[in-house]
């Protein structure tokens, strides 16, 4: 399943936590315990779909999430051409946890039906939005999530690599409809990893809630 980007300008507040030194790791693999490199494993709140943090499986299939706040979690793992699968529900207090291989199966279903559609322009003006369509276009290729998001109308970094829309700071990033609470490095990071080819669309949202 490709991802879609939103970006929402917003005003927040920036509250500080105090997390503990702890870290979850685990791996995800396929058929015959192969492991999957450039997976994307989300550490998810129990019980919610809010993805607190986002990596890349290394060419181990290995994952790993650090600086973890007590409370319960599961990882969600996911890969274009693969089903969905996710962890079981786990507690985080004051110790390191290993999550048990999380397995990813070869995704078989086919088309029921075929449509014809024109090709779509770049991009898209819709009302209080604008839409980058990245599938099947020259941006996917040889670009990671990061370099194709810059592309989009209005958004760039700033001096400190965050990201900005319309030039001002504040910017919510929510994939596949549900919102991230990365930081901004942590975020960066996330998209640099990201293939450009798992893009379906990013859209600039320009108008504030």
């Amino acid at each position: 399943m490709k991802r879609y980007f939103y970006l929402l300008l917003l005003n927040f507040l920036i509250t500080s936590f105090a997390y503990a030194q702890v870290k979850v790791t685990g791996k995800v693999h396929v058929e015959n315990n192969v492991p999957l490199a450039s997976a994307t494993a989300y550490l998810m709140k129990a019980k919610t779909t809010v993805i607190l943090k986002a990596v890349v499986t290394d060419e181990n299939g290995e994952y790993q999430f650090s600086d973890i706040q007590a409370g319960s979690y599961y990882v969600e793992a996911k890969m274009v051409g693969y089903t969905t699968n996710k962890s079981n529900v786990f507690d985080i207090s004051k110790s390191d946890h290993k999550v048990p291989a999380i397995l990813l199966n070869t995704d078989t279903r086919k088309l029921q039906e075929v449509a014809v559609e024109g090709k779509r322009p770049m991009v898209e003006s819709k009302p209080g939005k604008l839409v980058l369509n990245v599938e099947n276009s020259p941006l996917a290729a040889g670009n990671n999530a990061l370099d194709i998001v810059q592309r989009a109308p209005g958004v760039s970094l700033d001096n400190n690599n965050n990201l900005q829309l319309m030039g001002q700071s504040g910017v919510s990033v929510t994939i596949d409809g549900r919102q991230t609470y990365m930081s901004g490095e942590q975020l960066v990071n996330f998209l640099k990893s990201t293939d450009g080819n798992q893009i379906k669309s990013v859209e600039v949202i320009t108008t504030r809630a």
